[in-house]
Parts: C-alpha cells; structure tokens; sequence
C-alpha cells in the first residue's frame, strides 16, 4: 500500500509538470540574481534546468530514483540536507522563471602547500564549484629559497649566489652563481662556509620529515629522515661530470646544466646558471677551457680515475731545471723537496697565461680554508705507493698562512700531508714502464656524528694521474 501511494503522488506531481509550463506562458517571469549559482536545479548536470531535473528530484524524494552525493547537492534547493517534494517544485518552477535562481552556497575550505603547489584559504561553492580565494601561501619550495636567500645576504655571500622559483606558476628553480662576485670580490666572511651544514640540518628539520623522500637525477638524497651520504656523492659526481669542459662552452644563457629535482613525487627542474660581466665569463671560459686540456675522468672498475696533463710552462720548467735526467732527477725527490721547488717558482712559470685566473682561484680556496678543514676533519685518506704501501695523506690541518696566492696554496696543501707522506719520492708512485705517476687516494668520510647524515661512510678510491713528461 505504502508503494502504491508513492506513485500516486508521483503520479501527480509528474501532471502537474504539464501544467506549470502552460501557466508560465501567461506570467511574467523572474530574473536571476547577479550571483545565482548554475548547478542548483541541475539534477541530470547537463548544464541545464528543464522538468526532467524536476522529475528526478521528486522520483527520489519518494524512493524511485538513485542520485550520487554531487546530484543530491544540486538537487537541495533549500540546502537543508533533503530531498523533498518541494525541492522538486522548486527545480520546476525554476526551469520555468518562475522562481529566482538560488545564490552560491560557499564553504570555507583550506588546501596546504605543497613543494610545487601553492596552499590556500578559499570559498567554494558546494554546487558549482565555484572558488573565491581569500588568501594564497607560498610553496615549500619558495618558502626554502627565500630562507636561503635571506641567509645569503645575512652572510655577505648573496654577492655570488642566488636562488629563484616561479612560486607555483611552475615546476621550475633556478640556482645562479655569480663570477663577477668571486672575481672581482674576495673580501667575505668564509667562515660562513663552516656554518653551512648547521643551516642546512635546519632547513631539513623545517622542511623534511622522516616520510619524506629527495631524489636529484634518480639519486635518493633524503630518506628516512637522513641525508642519505652515498646517493649525495653520486649526484655530485653527475653534476660535476665534465665539469670545465662544460664550462668553457658555456651557451649564452649560461646554464650549466638542468637537474630532475623530486620530492614526494612533485618534480622540480632546477637549473643551475652562471651570470656576470661578459668579460668576467670570458675569463672564466679560457681558464676552464685550459683546464679541460689537461684534466679528464672517468670512472673504471667503481674507481674515480683523473687524469692531469703537465701544462708545457710546467714541464718546460722542469725540464729547464733537471736537465736531460729530468725524470731520473724527478724520482729521486722527495714530495717535500718537490713541493718546495713549486713554490718558488711563479704562477706564470707554471700555468703560463693563465696566471692571473689560477690566481683568482688559489685565492678563494684559501679563503675557504675553515670549510676545508671541517671536511678533512671528517675524512680518513690513505695513498697507496706503487709496492701496495698505504701511507696516511692528511695529518694536519690546511692554512695557507695569510697568503691568498697560488703560493699560499701550496703551503696550505703541503702543510696539511702527513710527515711519511712528505719523507716519500716521487719515484714511489712512477708506473713501470710508462711516464706517467699514479697516485691512487683510497678516502672514507663518515659524516655520522653530524645529526642530519645517515650512517653510513663513504668510501671512494681516487686514481690521480699525474702526466709531467707525456702527453
């Protein structure tokens, strides 16, 4: 009986379906409100308000009709929770212009930002969707450059390096280094340098959690909650692979490279330039051009093997200096003595025209010093002789005792070998049969008791080359 009755009011309410248009034909009809919403009455969500919308409301309100929860929205003209009756009247009426079209109904909402998605406070319209937006936050990713940037300037290095991103808009940072910062300008505060895993463990205890994951060109950076030590070595490794032949051909954008940055899935392209006078690019541009001349890596068998050239105002040097038993000569010094005969002679008699740019660069490693030392610190070398002997390379700390010049930095390097290492000839690392010293570096670095590394150690074998008489 109880079924019977719901389609008999069906039954009429669908009659009188016929009847309304009739009687609108003859009245005068209401206009919309500037701000009515398009979706309410829109049953079906064919983009229109006709009698079958009508018809649906009502089948539903008696039990003949199934409607998703986006429908069942459309169809509460009253926005009181139900479907009745009266909502499917009112959907007739308005199809008709007899009723005025309900206004939006806005919901106070709030999305998060994400790395590369802006957050939010915002309105939406439960029917249509519509959005006023109240307020817009920064991404994550801005949020992090902005930090860094502001550090930048607090420290005084903001003169050579600078972050930007699109805030949004892209997937895309920027990261620019400045050459006419560290050419023209040395005097900063390097101890900064020292003080840069402290920020960064900051940032990451800011901006990471233990869920979170990093990945630069496939390398897993960040897992865990840790920097993940191995993975950062092999994304420097691909960032720095073929490094100053990159930069001798340098486009005139200056982009050093592009990188597939991805966290949580979200991906960056980070792009890493270098801006600066055109002169000062220039400069940078021969140098590194000299340098790919007469260095080369690659890595064999899991080892890193570079290979270094003896530039000709170097070996002509050395040649000048032993005379025809250069080699023989070369051999029998000790790597004290050997060193000690480099510092005496000019940046010109060693690098010939690229004096004033080895220079330059001398000068801002020494200026890095307390950066240096922290690494060393962490590091355990050992280099092997050519009979399988490993002695200790890094005994003492690396000064170059107030002399920013390639001779500061040969004191600095020196003075940071251990004494065995120092007592050891050249002759120890010649290879038989060839005319070239190899010099393999075995190094482990456990970055452990630094809060943010993961772990583990990492362990690397460096092959040093070094070609004086052949090349």
């Amino acid at each position: 009986m109880k079924k019977l009755i719901s389609v008999l009011v069906a039954a009429i309410m669908v009659c009188s379906l016929c009847i309304i248009p009739a009687f609108a034909a003859t009245t005068e009809e209401i206009a919309p409100a500037d701000d009515f919403c398009p979706a309410k009455g829109d049953v079906s969500n064919d983009k229109t308000v006709g009698a079958e919308d009508a018809r649906l409301a009502l089948r539903y309100s008696v039990g003949l009709e199934d409607l998703d929860d986006e429908a069942l929205i459309r169809a509460d003209m009253d926005n009181d929770g139900e479907i009745l009756s009266a909502d499917a009247r009112k959907i007739l009426r308005l199809s008709v212009k007899l009723d005025k079209a309900p206004a939006h109904v806005y919901i106070e909402k709030t999305t998060e930002s994400t790395w590369v998605t802006a957050g939010a406070d915002f309105e939406e319209c439960s029917a249509c969707h519509d959005i006023i937006t109240n307020a817009v936050y920064d991404t994550k990713l801005h949020e992090v450059i902005e930090a860094a940037n502001a550090w930048a300037e607090e420290t005084g290095i903001a003169q050579f390096i600078s972050a930007e991103d699109t805030n949004g808009e892209t997937n895309e940072a920027s990261l620019e280094l400045n050459v006419d910062g560290i050419w023209e300008d040395m005097d900063i505060d390097t101890s900064v340098f020292d003080g840069f895993l402290t920020k960064l463990g900051d940032v990451i205890d800011t901006y990471l959690t233990d869920e979170d994951i990093l990945t630069i060109d496939g390398n897993e950076v960040f897992a865990n909650g840790k920097v993940q030590n191995t993975a950062v070595k092999n994304a420097l490794f691909d960032i720095g692979a073929g490094f100053f032949c990159k930069m001798a051909n340098l486009a005139e954008d200056g982009v050093y490279g592009t990188y597939a940055i991805e966290i949580n899935g979200e991906e960056i392209a980070l792009s890493v330039a270098f801006t600066g006078s055109e002169e000062n690019i220039e400069k940078v541009k021969g140098f590194c051009l000299t340098i790919s001349e007469h260095i080369s890596a690659e890595v064999v068998e899991g080892n890193l093997v570079i290979d270094v050239y003896a530039p000709d105002a170097l070996k002509n040097v050395i040649i000048e200096k032993a005379g025809e038993d250069a080699k023989v000569s070369l051999d029998a010094l000790t790597l004290a003595d050997g060193f000690s005969i480099v510092n005496n002679l000019s940046v010109e008699e060693v690098f010939g025209s690229q004096a004033s740019a080895v220079n330059k660069l001398c000068a801002f490693i020494c200026e890095l010093s307390p950066f240096v030392n922290k690494v060393l610190s962490k590091t355990d070398a050992k280099v092997e002789l050519q009979d399988g002997t490993k002695l200790v390379l890094n005994a003492n700390g690396f000064d170059c005792n107030g002399d920013n010049s390639f001779s500061g930095l040969v004191d600095g390097f020196t003075g940071a070998l251990s004494d065995e290492l120092l007592a050891t000839t050249v002759g120890a690392f010649a290879v038989e049969g060839e005319e070239y010293y190899s010099v393999p570096v075995h190094v482990s670095v456990d970055l452990s008791s630094l809060g943010l590394m993961a772990g583990e150690t990492i362990e690397e074998t460096v092959v040093l080359n070094i070609h004086v008489f052949d090349n």
